[in-house]
């Protein structure tokens, strides 16, 4: 008797764990800075606030530097899943440098924009912003650069038709969201819990531009496992670079992403 009891309570312990992760779970992916910052502030005062809607009518604000000359590639870039916009101006300087154009994009609930992110929330979020692109540009060079869950939003803009995009570049890249979450969270029941799945793998097919993987040797957040398999499912053409030493944050590597989109730019 004493047994069957042990074993109701940690049926019934499992049982509100499994309840707590799914009520929880965009709380356990999402980690926004709602802060609203200035390009100024962040080292990038060449760069200006835009604004754009989306298609669920939400106002989004991003920072925007167009190309010095009509030739040159625009660089639309998605961050991952935490931190502030501020946080990845330093990225975007070699671009800037270039004379690229850049429209470096948040996210709803990020950075001062209004709303709660989701996978189609932030699907949204890019389709706005390559759209502000198309508006503001007479025939664009576009390259989508993705960092983490930005490289699964980058993937699944990537397949839509109705944009014309040049190149993609994924920065830590994974499968999809429910592998990711099997790796960390074994004891879960995660492919059932899930409502922000982010499948970049079953979109590969899709996929009919030239795509760019970085990712660093050391990575434990998203392991360089997944950024193979992923490589491995993309059509041609497609190059891997695999960095000794970087982990998931400290990945950086402008010069590949120079070398790729001067390689594959509309020039």
């Amino acid at each position: 008797m004493a047994f069957i009891k042990l074993i109701l309570v940690i049926c019934l312990l499992y049982g509100g764990l499994v309840l707590y992760a799914y009520l929880t779970q965009r709380e356990m992916i999402y980690f926004p800075d709602p802060r609203p910052t200035k390009p100024v502030d962040a080292g990038v005062p060449e760069m200006e606030i835009v604004s754009f809607k989306t298609r669920d009518n939400l106002s989004l604000s991003a920072w925007y530097a167009p190309p010095k000359s009509s030739s040159l590639p625009t660089i639309i870039y998605f961050h991952g899943n935490a931190g502030n916009i501020a946080d990845r101006a330093p990225l975007m300087k070699p671009y800037l440098d270039q004379g690229f154009g850049v429209l470096l994009t948040t996210y709803r609930g990020y950075s001062g924009n209004a709303g709660i992110p989701t996978e189609y929330g932030l699907y949204n979020d890019a389709r706005g912003a390559v759209e502000f692109i198309l508006r503001e540009q007479t025939s664009p060079c576009i390259f989508l650069m993705g960092n983490s869950i930005g490289s699964a939003v980058a993937i699944q803009i990537a397949t839509e038709p109705d944009y014309p995009i040049k190149g993609l570049i994924l920065q830590s890249p994974f499968t999809s969201l429910v592998d990711i979450g099997k790796h960390h969270y074994w004891y879960l029941p995660v492919a059932s819990l899930a409502k922000d799945k982010y499948d970049s793998f079953s979109k590969t097919d899709r996929i009919k531009v030239p795509t760019l993987i970085i990712q660093g040797l050391t990575d434990t957040i998203s392991p360089p496992e997944y950024g193979r398999r992923l490589f491995q499912a993309l059509p041609h053409p497609k190059e891997i670079e695999e960095i000794p030493g970087k982990g998931h944050n400290t990945l950086f590597e402008p010069e590949l992403v120079i070398q790729f989109v001067n390689k594959y730019s509309c020039r």
